[in-house]
Formats: structure tokens, sequence, C-alpha cells
């Protein structure tokens, strides 16, 4: 990353170890979105790497992981769910997790302290 910092597919796979690593998910939503932006720029790095819409859907579907698994933010996960399954409508995974963000939202605000969902 240092040595190419606008290739995609590293900033992607640091994003996806420290989500699975789970003791840096701040250190995991800059890769991925650092991915993201880096892959939606309009320029080829070079080695023929330019990302793919279904990696850069593979991107967004991992960002809307952690934003709502770390950060409570469902209206992002949605949001970044929807421009995975726009860049890759086949992945069933995408529309699934989507279909379920209503049950997860609620089951969120659910365990949230009466005191925290009044301030």
């Amino acid at each position: 990353i240092a040595a190419e910092p606008g290739y995609a597919r590293a900033h992607f796979s640091l994003g996806v170890l420290l989500q699975k690593q789970r003791n840096d998910p701040d250190g995991a939503e800059v890769a991925l979105r650092a991915a993201i932006a880096a892959a939606e720029a309009p320029r080829n790095n070079g080695r023929g790497q330019a990302s793919t819409a279904v990696a850069l859907g593979n991107a967004h579907g991992a960002l809307a992981v952690i934003l709502f698994t770390k950060r409570n933010d469902f209206d992002g996960a949605e949001a970044e769910l929807r421009a995975a399954i726009a860049l890759d409508p086949t992945n069933a995974s995408f529309h699934r997790l989507l279909a379920l963000m209503p049950q997860l939202r609620e089951a969120a605000r659910r365990q949230t302290p009466l005191i925290d969902r009044l301030r």
C-alpha cells in the first residue's frame, strides 16, 4: 500500500484481514473505504489490476458488515449494500443481508438501553 496507494486490491485485502481479526474495526473501515476509493478512481494502476464490478461490490459488502456490526450504522450499511447489489446483482448474500436489515435494526434497538435511546 505504501508503494502503490491506488492499488485497490491491497486496501481491500487489508480491510478484510483487519475485520476478520476483529481487533481493529477502525482500521478495517478505513482500509475498505480506501479500497472503494481506489477502485472507483478512473485509472488503471498499470498492472492489469483494474477493479471489477464484483471486487468493488465485495468491498461495499464488507464495509456494510462493519458499519452495522461495529458502528450500529444501519443507514450506512443499507447504502453500502445497495451499492454492492448495483455492482453485483447476482450476489445472493447481499440481497439476503439487505432483506434482513429491518430485523437487525430492530434487534439492535431492543438491546440498546432505554436511557441511550432517549439521548
